[in-house]
């Protein structure tokens, strides 16, 4: 099963059919991080028995897609002229060029500087790939492709803010993308799960700029007591919750509980145990930590 998975993303990949949002297809740094942690995994196993070929073909095919200079995830995805901020971020989709959910453009090149247009799902519109940004570029930390404190990520921070995030009276929360439409009266509202995310991510910068545990607890706590706070009475946490008005923070009439935030949040809670990333994988770690 394993070396089944492992070849189809090796020969099929980077590409994928759909990104994180199962909305449209291209190259995403979230699926980028996560098709590289999976096949630095799959090498792992296949040196432990014995597949020495399979092995290094996955773990080449990852370092590249990782490492190699003009062609590897930033440079399929992170723009340097970009319409927000100082023009350099992580985009949420490159290669995404089509007006069709049916004609999508398998040829299209990846490249994050172009004036190549996407069609967002939930008839949200058309608009530069570059336009587009979201927080899945946060994915690459999370699994350990890359490090808390990269260039890239650093600097794709302002602008994610800037655009999709919406400080609450509970706490911060972020919508899944610029321009998203699914959600109540046809616009994105702030996710759940996504606080718990950001968590994950301050917990890995603060442990590699070496803070103080205390300070550590201090801060997963800040995000904890938000997404408590966006639970309704019966301690369910809602896929969505208001962005504006007078129920800001409270949940929308969007799918409650939502698991996904269920499980983010009790991985949060662990992290803060363990003070340590839950979703951080060892191996992928090891290999990239100085990326």
């Amino acid at each position: 099963m394993i070396e089944s998975a492992a070849h189809l993303i090796a020969t099929s990949g980077p590409w994928s059919e759909q990104e994180r949002w199962e909305e449209n297809y291209g190259i995403s740094p979230s699926t980028v991080a996560a098709e590289i942690a999976a096949l630095i995994c799959a090498s792992d196993l296949a040196l432990a028995k014995g597949a020495q070929e399979a092995s290094q073909f996955w773990a080449q095919t990852a370092d590249h897609w990782s490492l190699t200079s003009g062609d590897n995830v930033e440079a399929w995805t992170f723009t340097t002229s970009g319409m927000w901020g100082n023009g350099k971020y992580y985009l949420r989709l490159d290669g995404a060029s089509r007006f069709s959910p049916f004609e999508p453009d398998y040829l299209a090149r990846w490249d994050p500087n172009d004036t190549k247009k996407i069609a967002l799902a939930n008839a949200s519109g058309i608009y530069l790939e570059k336009e587009i940004i979201d927080g899945g570029f946060l994915e690459l930390v999370r699994y350990g492709v890359r490090s808390a404190t990269n260039e890239f990520i650093l600097d794709s921070l302002s602008e994610l803010d800037e655009k999709i995030k919406v400080t609450t009276p509970l706490g911060p929360a972020w919508y899944r993308y610029l321009y998203d439409g699914y959600g109540e009266e046809g616009r994105g509202r702030l996710w759940t799960l996504l606080t718990a995310e950001r968590a994950q991510y301050e917990l890995a910068l603060l442990l590699k700029r070496k803070a103080n545990p205390k300070v550590i607890s201090s801060t997963l706590d800040q995000y904890i007591r938000t997404l408590e706070a966006f639970a309704n009475e019966g301690l369910l946490f809602p896929e969505q919750v208001w962005d504006q008005g007078p129920m800001i923070g409270e949940g929308t009439g969007s799918a409650t509980p939502l698991l996904w935030t269920h499980a983010e949040y009790i991985k949060l809670l662990r992290s803060k145990a363990d003070q340590s990333p839950f979703d951080l994988i060892p191996i992928v770690y090891s290999r990239y930590k100085d990326y």
